[in-house]
């Protein structure tokens, strides 16, 4: 039976830190290394918690991709840049829940899509319908309305 994993990228200690179902942990140091020695350390963690690294041998949703493992450039370590996006990723993940916080239904955590670099949040209802709590009373009448009611509630199957 496979255990779940997490892996995490560190950027307040530069580090990818993996930990197993069953408590194990294993890491390597971000640093300027080449995309081959990031794969060929990638690929070791998940083999030091028991798993099997089976992931796509090249880049995908880039032009003329290079198989990771022949990447031999130089890719420098910008603690600087790392800690400006990630001061920006946490700046839009306080708008998005800000904007979630009237939201009833279920909703995901922020993810970032790599490949096209999109942020995201995923709201789904549970299919009761809700109605505007009193805070909004002033808005009744307008509420009244037969397709504002529609826009706060799911529709029926």
């Amino acid at each position: 039976m496979a255990l779940a994993s997490e892996i995490v990228f560190d950027f307040h200690d530069h580090a990818v830190v993996a930990t197993s179902g069953d408590g194990r942990r294993a890491s390597f140091a971000l640093a300027t290394s080449t995309v081959a020695e990031f794969h060929a350390n990638f690929a070791r963690l998940i083999s030091d918690l028991g798993g099997t690294p089976d992931f796509p041998a090249q880049p995908n949703e880039v032009p003329d991709p290079v198989p990771f493992d022949e990447d031999h450039r130089d890719r420098r370590d910008d603690r600087d840049a790392v800690r400006r996006l990630h001061q920006a990723l946490m700046a839009a993940d306080a708008v998005f829940k800000s904007f979630g916080t009237s939201f009833l239904g279920k909703s995901s955590p922020v993810h970032l899509f790599w490949g096209s670099f999109d942020l995201a949040v995923t709201r789904l209802r549970d299919g009761r319908r809700r109605y505007l709590p009193a805070a909004f009373q002033p808005y009744q009448t307008m509420w009244r309305r037969k397709p504002c009611r529609r826009a706060y509630a799911r529709a029926p199957p």
